[in-house]
């Protein structure tokens, strides 16, 4: 099979293939080529499986291409959660299919970068969200008074915070 050819760009190449076979994405996500990986990182058609799978990798360069794909799915990126330092913490919080499990973490962050980005999301439950309404970060404030979940009576009183941003 061309999944165990010797030759790193043959097996990259087939990694590459959009109509290759479900099973064959697997194996190669197991593969040690980091060129492999990164081919069905970028691949749209890898499966959920092989996705997981790539996602487990220790190389950092990797972790940021596949959060980067739009179509990457909560478990994923849950599994990415687990094993990133603070480094990956941002991009994974910024993520459009986030949970909301790990939102409500990042909102408790000592980060005040982590904690605006999980208020900028839709994903972060209202609670959580009202609960930043008093925090102590300007940008934490101002991604609250951005959500179009805040009710009147709540903008209001944020409307005479202390700063501007978070008036706007």
């Amino acid at each position: 099979l061309f999944t165990n050819d010797e030759v790193e760009r043959v097996r990259q190449g087939l990694a590459s293939n959009n109509a290759l076979d479900k099973s064959l994405f697997t194996i190669l996500a197991k593969d040690l080529s980091d060129n492999v990986r990164l081919a069905l990182a970028q691949n749209p058609s890898t499966p959920l499986e092989a996705l997981i799978e790539i996602s487990n990798d220790k190389d950092g360069a990797l972790r940021r291409l596949l959060l980067a794909r739009a179509d990457l799915p909560a478990l994923a990126i849950n599994v990415l959660s687990d094993l990133s330092g603070d480094s990956l913490k941002l991009q994974i919080a910024s993520h459009k299919n986030c949970p909301a499990d790990l939102l409500t973490t990042y909102s408790k962050s000592m980060d005040a970068d982590l904690r605006a980005e999980a208020a900028d999301k839709a994903g972060l439950p209202l609670e959580v969200l009202l609960g930043l309404v008093d925090d102590k970060s300007i940008e934490v404030r101002a991604a609250v008074a951005r959500s179009s979940r805040i009710e009147a009576p709540i903008l209001q009183r944020m409307s005479s915070d202390n700063e501007s941003l978070v008036r706007k």
